[in-house]
């Protein structure tokens, strides 16, 4: 049986659980950066980014709102 003279002093033995848990706390955070890592790394591989034109000439269509037939369309009126 323990005396309560040797439970009142402090513990001079290492606590076991600290040295697990930061182990864990490492792993965890080591683990997250590695999947932040590796999402950016798809990331760049599947978006190429803005690729340039072919070499050669090229059309391109402009669209705009022709004034002199548009009309003003009263908000009762209109859908939504």
């Amino acid at each position: 049986m323990t005396s309560s003279i040797a439970m009142d002093r402090p513990s001079t033995t290492p606590d076991a659980r600290g040295r697990h848990r930061r182990r864990r706390r490492w792993l965890f955070s080591l683990g997250a950066v590695a999947m932040a890592i590796a999402s950016a790394g798809a990331y760049v591989l599947t978006h190429a980014g803005n690729e340039p034109l072919p070499e050669g000439l090229h059309t391109v269509e402009v669209y705009t709102v022709d004034d002199a037939i548009t009309t003003v369309v009263p908000a009762a009126d209109r859908p939504g």
